[in-house]
């Protein structure tokens, strides 16, 4: 409730209960949520003159990340997820597409991303690189199974022309087993 915005006077001790999750999802974008997090709840401790105290909990107290947003602060914290951005090559360093896939059954998501990938292929832009078809972190939700491929350019033309050529392939399909949706510039790769 303190994360959400909540003013609560005279709070002198804030608990972050198993920071790990945020520090090592899958998703690219936790890492930063979880520092803002911290830094957040951080600065609801200790108001109305009170010394505040903050109790974190890691299995990872050597991860570099967290050590410099401890010690440095928040910039130097999103400083040096810039540089680990552009290692690799993660946005705002790319540009991403998401096709998500569901269906009753794993298979028919797989294929149907699976002949993306090969429509892809045949478009054959330099600057693209494909990533799955992967199963989506939460693999199966209302009894449905959801897969994603994911798709990185350097180039967001590129990305949008490759799109605009692929959107028709898929509508020639006669299979309807498959809900998809694609999501450009995607929030979280869930």
């Amino acid at each position: 409730m303190i994360a959400k915005g909540h003013h609560f006077e005279h709070v002198s001790m804030v608990g972050i209960i198993n920071i790990d999750e945020g520090l090592c999802s899958a998703d690219f974008r936790a890492v930063e949520r979880s520092g803002q997090l911290i830094t957040q709840v951080a600065g609801r401790a200790g108001r109305a003159g009170l010394q505040g105290e903050v109790f974190i909990q890691t299995y990872q107290p050597n991860n570099p990340l967290l050590i410099t947003l401890l010690e440095q602060g928040y910039s130097a914290f999103s400083d040096l997820l810039s540089k680990d951005r552009y290692a690799a090559a993660w946005p705002p360093y790319s540009y991403l597409a998401m096709f998500h896939a569901e269906a009753k059954y794993a298979e028919p998501c797989v294929e149907f991303l699976e002949f993306l990938s090969a429509e892809f292929e045949k478009i054959n832009p330099d600057n693209l690189i494909l990533l799955g078809p992967v199963p989506a972190l939460i693999q199966k939700k209302s009894g449905l199974y959801r897969y994603h491929l994911l798709i990185q350019s350097s180039s967001r033309k590129s990305l949008q022309e490759a799109l605009s050529k692929i959107i028709p392939a898929i509508y020639l399909l006669k299979q309807r087993k498959v809900r998809f949706f694609l999501d450009v510039d995607p929030l979280e790769l869930a």
